[in-house]
């Protein structure tokens, strides 16, 4: 199922442009405007970035604790992969991913509502994939990295 971009969602005010790819189809991408040359960090987000770097230092000590971390990482797999969905368009509910995950089926036809949850169910599989490789190398960079 193609999801196509609304074109007319973008104006004068957007902080980019539209241009033409050249393929058939997807006609048209967003190309987004630079950030400003003098660009700087505000001073107010450096307590955010600071709170942020913490919960996410938390969360590698737990995970180094959990007896099989897929238990934290599946549910931040199916969040990101429900929310990149909908960003694209796409809504699924939860309960209906987890069916279809139980009792994969072809879906009949492109409206069926099995289609969005496919869809789901493909980006948490690919979530997957992608953080399975990145962990096995983060292995095996702990492997051959000596201490200093």
């Amino acid at each position: 199922m193609l999801i196509t971009m609304n074109s007319n969602r973008f104006n004068k005010s957007s902080p980019g442009r539209l241009v033409r790819t050249g393929l058939p189809d997807v006609p048209l991408a967003f190309v987004p405007d630079p950030l400003p040359p003098n660009w700087s960090w505000p001073n107010e987000l450096w307590p955010l970035l600071a709170d942020a770097k913490s919960a996410l230092a938390r969360l590698d000590g737990i995970g180094t604790y959990l007896s099989d971390p897929e238990m934290l990482l599946r549910s931040l797999q199916q969040r990101e992969a429900h929310t990149s969905s909908r960003l694209e368009g796409t809504v699924a509910r939860p309960e209906q991913v987890l069916l279809l995950e139980l009792e994969p089926s072809d879906s009949a036809s492109e409206s069926e509502s099995a289609n969005a949850a496919r869809e789901v169910l493909n980006q948490t599989t690919t979530s997957k994939l992608h953080g399975t490789r990145r962990s096995r190398a983060g292995v095996e960079r702990s492997r051959t990295v000596k201490p200093r």
